[in-house]
């Protein structure tokens, strides 16, 4: 994995708040949507990531981002069909003189 650490020095996060701060539609904010976090963590968990949160009341918050440095292999060959195709397409737009 790729980490990347988000650091604050906000009002932190109650204990007792962490673990819903990415539902959808939770916030701690007036103004919040509740999105911004679900959205990060949906998004970071369909490409095989993940996100963990320290906190403390009245010294901060960090993040931490887990990116997949790369794809396993076994998952591409997984779903042969759509390995087929990025093949095939990639095949019809090669430049004259490329060889495969």
């Amino acid at each position: 994995y790729v980490t990347v650490e988000f650091e604050d020095s906000g009002t932190g996060i109650p204990d007792e708040i962490i673990p819903k701060i990415f539902d959808p539609f939770f916030s701690s904010k007036e103004k919040g949507s509740g999105l911004g976090l679900a959205t990060a963590y949906s998004i970071l968990k369909k490409h095989s990531g993940y996100i963990t949160v320290t906190s403390e009341v009245g010294a901060g918050s960090t993040f931490q981002v887990y990116i997949p440095a790369a794809v396993e292999v076994s998952r591409i060959e997984q779903d042969e069909e759509v390995l087929t195709m990025v093949v095939m397409h990639l095949l019809r737009r090669r430049p004259s003189g490329l060889v495969v």
